[in-house]
């Protein structure tokens, strides 16, 4: 059987021979969590080291007492990913408390991923006014924090992608928001197609968001770029039925008559 100081050794020489050189990085730089395999790069909670789990442990607990549930002695990972969800969406909002805000099912599709990205990225679409471009926001937050140091935290808006294309397609993580607003000339010079073209060919991660519905995509980008987009990314739809930011503004309504009232 072969010991885990040569499966470690093997690891590094791949890591090596591929170029990801953050994966053979001392620990104090970043943790060897998200690792790259043939397929891909990939995470999964059973990986997180104990370092990551600790910083876990005050929001997870912190989100019980706001919720009035008793604090628990020990949670699981998936526990622990999801109150720091939690967490960023009430620190994002400005309430402390965190009942401002409405959990969407999509959500929950999100921890999912941050749990176990089966070598995928993500592609957050549908409706405006649903808290897609915050979740990009709390993602690039959270994965250097759970699996170490070789996300790029940079959210690149998309209509920018033409300028920083030629950086873009040598990164094997990127983070575009907003695909859709970007310039399509005449003879559809259209970069994201390029970047999707590139990162399916490295096996990189693609994280984005889009307004757009899927069809309306099709129609943009052409078959050819949907297919490998549906390949390179976990595809979570945000359907409009219940709108993140219809809910905060109801929420200042709600407080602002309230302060009224007491005066």
């Amino acid at each position: 059987m072969e010991t885990a100081v040569k499966q470690q050794s093997r690891a590094d020489a791949y890591a090596q021979r591929v170029g990801i050189q953050q994966l053979i990085d001392t620990p104090q730089k970043a943790w060897r969590v998200a690792n790259y395999t043939r397929k891909g790069i990939v995470w999964n909670i059973n990986g997180l080291r104990q370092v990551a789990i600790d910083r876990m442990v005050p929001a997870f607990n912190w989100r019980c007492k706001c919720a009035g549930v008793p604090v628990p002695e020990t949670f699981t990972a998936e526990q622990g990913i999801r109150a720091l969800v939690h967490w960023e969406l009430a620190k994002e909002v400005g309430e402390s408390s965190g009942a401002s805000y409405t959990w969407l099912p999509q959500y929950t599709a999100i921890v999912d991923w941050l749990c176990n990205n089966d070598c995928k990225g993500l592609l957050l679409y549908g409706t405006c006014g649903q808290g897609k471009t915050l979740m990009m926001k709390i993602i690039s937050r959270l994965l250097p924090l759970l699996y170490g140091g070789i996300f790029e935290r940079q959210i690149i808006d998309a209509v920018d992608l033409d300028s920083r294309i030629s950086d873009l397609r040598q990164s094997r993580i990127v983070f575009v928001d907003d695909i859709g607003t970007e310039f399509i000339s005449a003879f559809r010079n259209m970069s994201f197609g390029m970047l999707v073209d590139s990162l399916e060919k490295k096996k990189g991660i693609l994280i984005a968001s889009t307004n757009l519905d899927f069809a309306s995509m099709y129609e943009r980008y052409g078959e050819r770029v949907c297919d490998r987009l549906k390949g390179l990314c976990r595809m979570i739809e945000f359907d409009g039925e219940n709108s993140f930011r219809d809910a905060q503004l109801q929420s200042v309504k709600f407080s602002t008559t309230n302060n009224n009232n007491n005066q």
